[in-house]
């Protein structure tokens, strides 16, 4: 090939010359000299030499374009700075002879709250007006219009207001009500403070719920709202001072300082500096995500109000998972007043007394199929998100487990999914140490939830037979070795796994030999999750028996003071008759609330409840519910 293709070129380069060098003035000569030179063209495979060379000086002009560029770049780089040093010159000449108020007033006007920050006289009405809004709707701030934090409210009590945004005024109006009267110390009265929503009253569940959907559809077109005029002000920008540019210009130098990756922004022909939109973009994105989720989860809750009539159980386990739904995208956290109400507590962590109100729904499989699972994870069915949601608590304590059962297949199938997924990406290589222990950590759960549905060795072992645990020779190697069907040789490699820290492998093979109570054991002390003891002992629940009474005896303290907690565990450990004594004491007792507790139990899966009002009716409606169905 490489001759033909050399004897071609020879051809066509001699005969091309010669042609012009005889004829170059007759024109109809050398279009036939050029017909030949393209009938000696050469069309096939382009020769290894031949792209060797082409690649070498593709690879030379950029590398020349990358120098130019990089030549720029420093040019660019340098005329901003002798600019900055030159304004930075002229700003000192001309405040040189200002006197101290002048000199305030011009670095007040550059910003652009400058209207607010130089009132050119005061108004008596705004102040009026000011000191008529209701103090719940009100944070601290300083003189300066800044949040101030808890330290700072304490040193200095006359302190100003200034209102947010909606959802938070529902969630102090909700959760922290105050009288609306100042003490002498400048603190404001708190009349009630609800802890979660299994503190309401049963008669408020509903107006909560209804008062909830109106919230998040006012937050989502509040967002909507603030989406659109950001995306205006980027789109259209309108000509602005050059006070304004020069602030805009110090910005962009500021940038550029921090990011070495290239300048943010750009001086067009007009004067006007328009900057990029990564971070518009970022922010307007973040509030369409906002308002369409408050907007699901609004629908959501007016969708089931017409099926929760007269069932103030399943209307607090629906407003407790919208609660949790909306702060696991917001994280609101609202503090108020110089006595700290923390406003978002609900959004952060189930209750016991929600999980106790929980226990008494005969509708969580109308729950299950309208809130799990978590938007946050896509529609994938993960047990992080769902020990979040208190799911253990109240799930596996319900008269039948056939809605526990579907809940751990899709469990199983989401992490088979995953594994899969991850066992298909190229890039994961097998020297990376965390991705190794991740890659492993995937297959222990997989294997583990799959063991929970029910499987056994013989299903274990056709799924091998698919390749999903080709990157676990190990595991696959170990189920499918001929004494695996032995109880005692999967004990023993359950106790080495142990030592190695593979629990949930470990937990799989004791559930294959047999021994259910070595497996709940792993659970309760290895993981230390009791939700996820409840779930794996459901169909066994005298193995979770003396692992609860434990966890109740170490718990003695807090759950002598969280009646809510003691009635659950009780209730979960089978002991239902010293359930419901407890409960009643609790009711007769009414013992204060000691807030100064830690308020979050179990990795911060459950909240502690101090009220005890309700759970007498709890109790006298799960006793129901479990007699009744005997």
């Amino acid at each position: 090939v490489r001759l033909q293709y050399f004897f071609r070129l020879l051809c066509r380069e001699t005969l091309a010359a010669l042609l012009s060098m005889v004829v170059h003035k007759s024109g109809w000569l050398q279009r036939f000299g050029g017909c030949l030179s393209g009938l000696c063209e050469y069309d096939g495979p382009e020769p290894g030499h031949a792209k060797l060379q082409r690649m070498h000086e593709e690879r030379e002009r950029e590398l020349a374009s990358a120098r130019k560029a990089s030549e720029e770049k420093k040019a660019e780089e340098a005329r901003c700075a002798e600019e900055w040093e030159q304004e930075m010159a002229q700003l000192e000449e001309s405040r040189s002879n200002m006197s101290q108020a002048d000199l305030e007033r011009d670095c007040l006007s550059r910003f652009e709250s400058a209207r607010l920050l130089l009132p050119s006289e005061p108004d008596d009405d705004d102040d009026d007006e000011v000191a008529q809004l209701p103090s719940l709707f009100l944070i601290p701030v300083d003189e300066e219009g800044t949040d101030v934090g808890l330290d700072s409210q304490l040193d200095s009590p006359t302190t100003a207001w200034s209102p947010q945004d909606s959802l938070d005024h529902w969630l102090v109006d909700q959760f922290c009500q105050y009288t609306g009267e100042q003490p002498q110390d400048g603190s404001l009265a708190l009349r009630q403070r609800w802890q979660s929503v299994g503190g309401l009253p049963s008669h408020a569940v509903t107006p909560f719920l209804e008062s909830l959907s109106h919230a998040l559809s006012r937050s989502a077109e509040q967002a909507d709202a603030e989406a659109t005029q950001v995306e205006g002000v980027t789109k259209e920008p309108e000509e602005i001072s050059l006070d304004e540019q020069w602030d805009k210009l110090l910005a962009k130098f500021a940038v550029e300082e921090e990011k070495s990756a290239g300048p943010d922004g750009t001086v067009e022909d007009n004067g006007v500096i328009c900057f990029s939109s990564a971070e518009t973009d970022a922010t307007v994105a973040s509030l369409r995500e906002r308002a369409t989720n408050h907007r699901a989860i609004a629908t959501c809750v007016t969708g089931l109000l017409p099926c929760l009539v007269d069932d103030p159980a399943t209307s607090r386990l629906l407003a407790a998972l919208a609660m949790l739904e909306v702060g696991a995208f917001d994280g609101i956290k609202v503090k108020v007043g110089p006595q700290p109400c923390e406003a978002g507590t609900p959004m952060r962590a189930f209750s016991s007394a929600d999980a106790c109100w929980a226990l008494c729904s005969e509708k969580h499989q109308l729950i299950v199929d309208n809130l799990l699972p978590s938007m946050l994870t896509k529609g994938q069915w993960s047990w992080k998100e769902l020990r979040r949601t208190g799911l253990g608590w109240w799930l596996a304590g319900s008269s039948g487990t056939a809605l526990a059962d579907t809940v751990v297949a899709r469990l199983a199938q989401s992490a088979t999914s995953q594994l899969r997924g991850a066992s298909s990406q190229p890039g994961l290589a097998r020297t990376d140490s965390s991705l190794e222990r991740s890659m492993k950590a995937l297959a222990d759960e997989m294997v583990f939830w799959c063991v929970l549905s029910g499987a056994n060795l013989p299903r274990l072992r056709a799924l091998v037979k698919t390749g999903i645990l080709q990157t676990e020779p190990a595991l696959a190697t170990l189920l499918e070795h001929p004494r695996s069907s032995d109880a005692q040789f999967l004990r023993k490699n359950a106790f080495r796994l142990l030592s190695l820290h593979r629990f949930h492998l470990a937990a799989s093979l004791f559930i294959l030999s047999g021994s259910h109570d070595e497996a709940a054991q792993v659970v309760a002390s290895r993981l230390q999750d009791i939700q996820l003891l409840l779930i794996l002992t459901r169909h066994c629940p005298d193995a979770a028996t003396p692992l609860l009474h434990n966890c109740l005896r170490e718990l003695s303290f807090t759950a002598g003071r969280d009646a809510w907690l003691q009635f659950l565990l009780l209730w979960h450990a089978g002991d239902r008759e010293a359930a419901l004594q407890s409960a009643a004491q609790a009711a007769s007792a009414c013992t204060l609330a000691d807030e100064e507790m830690n308020g979050y139990m179990f990795d911060g899966a459950l909240r502690l409840s101090f009220r005890a009002e309700g759970l007498q009716e709890v109790s006298q409606k799960i006793a129901c519910l479990h007699f009744g169905s005997r």
